[in-house]
């Protein structure tokens, strides 16, 4: 009997510390690969947005202002350059960002991504006039951005078709990822509420529960510095594909190595949480387990002061 609760112990330890160590992986996705914020927060901490406007006006084509009088080109370009603020870009790529997830995430059907363009054309109009466009000017900006410009573009629009036909494995993982995680989170608690009473109650329970969560979260933790020092000499090393000189303003390949670094970083943070949850427990485990030998002790410890029956006074 006392072999077999070993055993059933050994495996409840082994299933444990592969989920929980599987498990870690959960709130670090969550919080990075699988949340927008995480990108969002990578391009304002670079400083993307103060980049874009320089970037979108090197990618113009040539005759983009071609129809305009010379006299009016450098005019249009200034106040061009005033409408893209990176207030207003953040805005847009970050919406973007929101509904991309959303929709590889199977939340949405279709790709609502857009870009709203009524704020940016009235900049455009009032920074145009600031310069010191001629009232007709203006006008005549006004009925071409109305003109050429809708007031929203949808994303989706401007995409291959088959850009938006996700293989049904990937929106299918996509979409299970949280399902899946709570259901894996359930079979691990009930997993350690198991081995409380196969251990022998709190202090064993705890025991064999802190000892899985720290070799666990050890193994997250200390496993992923060397991946860390690996992936980014690979991506150092790695040469993106030839871009525009524009968008080299952009410094893409510095900008993968941050998201690939802050990644690695949440994993890392995962697994010294879940140490330092299991070192709280074996401590709390062996004051238990003390205070329980203390009581013993004192119970079977005869009170030196206590009479003997038939003893003489």
């Amino acid at each position: 009997m006392k072999a077999l609760k070993v055993i059933t112990l050994l495996l409840i330890a082994v299933m444990l510390y592969l989920g929980l160590t599987v498990l870690q992986t959960g709130p670090a996705l969550r919080l990075t690969l699988l949340d927008p914020d995480f990108y969002a927060g990578a391009l304002r901490d670079l400083e993307v947005y103060q980049k874009l406007p320089d970037v979108i006006m090197g990618t113009l084509p040539p005759d983009f202002l071609e129809q305009a009088p010379s006299s009016e080109r450098a005019r249009l370009e200034t106040a061009l350059r005033e409408a893209l603020r990176p207030e207003w870009l953040q805005g847009q790529v970050e919406g973007i960002l929101h509904d991309t997830v959303r929709f590889l995430r199977g939340q949405d059907t279709e790709l609502q991504a857009s870009v709203a363009l009524t704020e940016f054309k009235a900049a455009f109009v009032a920074a145009y006039e600031e310069a010191g466009g001629s009232p007709y000017g203006v006008r005549m900006l006004e009925r071409a951005l109305e003109e050429e410009l809708p007031d929203t573009v949808l994303l989706a629009d401007y995409l291959p078709p088959d850009a938006l036909d996700l293989p049904p494995e990937v929106a299918r993982g996509m979409t299970l990822v949280d399902p899946a995680l709570a259901l894996l989170a359930a079979v691990l608690l009930l997993l350690a509420l198991a081995c409380f009473p196969l251990a022998g109650g709190f202090p064993g329970g705890a025991r064999w529960l802190g000892a899985t969560l720290v070799l666990s979260g050890l193994t997250t933790a200390v496993g992923t510095l060397p991946l860390r020092t690996l992936a980014l000499n690979f991506l150092t090393g790695l040469e993106l594909e030839e871009v525009p000189p524009a968008v080299e303003a952009l410094h893409l390949d510095d900008l993968v190595r941050e998201l690939a670094g802050r990644v690695l970083e949440a994993f890392q943070v995962a697994g010294l949480a879940a140490f330092a949850v299991g070192v709280l427990l074996l401590v709390l485990a062996a004051v238990a387990a003390a205070r329980s030998r203390r009581r013993r002790a004192e119970a079977e410890t005869p009170a030196a002061d206590t009479p003997t029956a038939g003893a003489p006074t």
